[in-house]
């Protein structure tokens, strides 16, 4: 697919030979921590894509028919720094973007802007720490998971005083919702 690609990256995309990497950021309180799956460190403008030490992976999940697809990321072989920003920081809920980049076959080098291929929040994110090295898994939940599922605040007085105390507004909301409402008969609109 070439939407959205640069003239660089629809030549690279066309190419014999061709290199695609999948970056990883994970949006956190205390910074934005990037990977990659590349077997190298990915520089892409200001930001650099850490390579773990052993080759990562990306799955789906697939829970039912009805629900939303999901990924899964495993990582291993990380340093310190990368584990103690995953483990110090709340991780439900935090946004996660998925971009594929278009990679230069002599250099290694990004070529043009990364483009964006899927966007979640993450359920849960367990980290395995042994003596060796430390390895992560992320599952995340596509963004538009939200949109399906029901809201938990209501149209009623109770809600409505819960989130504005004193607010009147929904006083009558329960009496008009199981009120019938008879609409005049059209000879009386033409009076």
């Amino acid at each position: 697919m070439s939407r959205g690609l640069s003239s660089a990256q629809q030549t690279a995309a066309a190419g014999r030979h061709r290199q695609v990497a999948l970056l990883i950021e994970m949006l956190f309180d205390s910074g934005t921590l990037r990977l990659t799956t590349a077997p190298w460190d990915v520089v892409v403008g200001a930001d650099t894509y850490y390579r773990s030490n052993r080759p990562g992976y990306i799955k789906p999940l697939s829970e039912s028919a009805g629900s939303m697809e999901g990924l899964e990321f495993g990582v291993s072989g990380l340093n310190s720094g990368i584990v103690d920003i995953a483990a110090l920081e709340p991780v439900k809920g935090r946004v996660v973007k998925l971009y594929k980049v278009y990679l230069d076959a002599d250099t290694n080098q990004a070529i043009g802007s990364p483009v964006l291929y899927w966007v979640g929040r993450i359920r849960s994110m367990p980290i395995v720490d042994t003596n060796k090295e430390a390895s992560i898994t992320v599952q995340v939940e596509h963004y538009d998971a939200e949109l399906s599922r029901p809201s938990p605040v209501r149209l009623n007085n109770a809600d409505q005083q819960r989130l504005y105390p004193g607010d009147l507004g929904c006083e009558m909301a329960e009496e008009l919702a199981e009120k019938r409402i008879v609409w005049p008969h059209r000879e009386v609109l033409m009076r």
